[in-house]
């Protein structure tokens, strides 16, 4: 039990470091703010995944982590699971966040419904 816990939060924090090296990558290869520069819907798009690697990756660890010394359940496999779940939905929450301010379309009552819109499906897939 110990031994796949801790190969799971391996692969997560891997996982994760990739999605950082994706993001600072892009960011430290292209700016925003140069006239001649190659930024197309490509790069935007590669950004964009990579923070969502990095945000899904750091709260699946983090989740994994409390949960598995919480022990409210015992099955590794189970922890995982809903770890996995968990960091996923939070890292479209957070990339969905930084796509509505790119675009200048993020104001605070839609975060709250996009707050209340990823709560929702939490719902119905840990009922499910």
């Amino acid at each position: 039990m110990k031994q796949e816990g801790s190969k799971f939060l391996f692969l997560m924090i891997s996982i994760t470091i990739i999605g950082l090296i994706i993001l600072l990558a892009i960011l430290f290869s292209l700016s925003p703010y140069q006239k001649n520069n190659n930024l197309n819907i490509v790069n935007i798009i590669i950004f964009y995944f990579g923070q969502f690697i990095f945000f899904a990756g750091f709260f699946i660890s983090i989740f994994f982590m409390f949960k598995n010394k919480s022990k409210l359940r015992k099955d590794t496999y189970e922890i995982a699971i809903i770890s996995i779940r968990q960091g996923c939905l939070m890292g479209i929450l957070i990339s969905v966040l930084f796509i509505m301010q790119s675009l200048h379309l993020l104001i605070w009552w839609d975060i709250l419904l996009i707050m209340v819109a990823i709560m929702l499906v939490e719902m119905y897939l840990s009922v499910k």
